[in-house]
């Protein structure tokens, strides 16, 4: 999974999308939404947070509260994608008797299971690459010196590889 967004955060902000929202609801509301949060708990009582909303100089704009809650959950449609395509890809991965490719590229330090999972399904059949030189070219990753005569420039990442990576 690769969600990177705090789910306690998002289901806070769509409950509560403004300090407005926040000073306009009561205690009791904000420790009932604080019960039910499931997954990493928020280092926040509700009276700390109705009190920093209080305080807050925030502007209050009723079309930035819809505008943020239509981005969590359209943030949240595109998680939901990811997770599917993450899944169909390990299953792809299984039935293409890739598990030994996978365990190979993860026991590589930072390398993990979804890196390694993306890096075979983008380079397919790894034996078709007669060299590694050839592999890090397709991948984009090899080194260009621009040098001539005396002149010896930056060395920079080639643009060369897979077109389709970049879109």
């Amino acid at each position: 999974m690769t969600n990177i967004y705090n789910d306690a955060i998002l289901d806070l902000l769509s409950s509560f999308p403004s300090a407005k929202a926040i000073q306009k609801a009561s205690i009791d509301s904000l420790r009932v939404f604080f019960s039910k949060t499931t997954g990493r708990k928020l280092k926040l009582t509700p009276e700390t947070l109705k009190e920093l909303a209080n305080n807050s100089i925030a502007q209050y704009w009723p079309v930035k509260e819809k505008i943020l809650i239509q981005t969590i959950k359209e943030l949240r449609f595109l998680q939901e994608q990811l997770n599917e395509f993450d899944e169909m890809l390990k299953e792809y991965c299984k039935c293409a008797s890739l598990n030994q490719d996978v365990e190979i590229l993860t026991s590589i330090d930072g390398i993990g299971e979804n890196s390694a999972l993306y890096f075979l399904a983008e380079v397919g059949d790894i034996s078709r690459f007669s060299t590694h030189k050839k592999l890090i070219a397709y991948c984009g990753l090899d080194p260009s010196v621009d040098e001539s005569g005396k002149h010896k420039g930056e060395s920079r990442i080639s643009k060369r590889g897979n077109a389709h990576r970049d879109e």
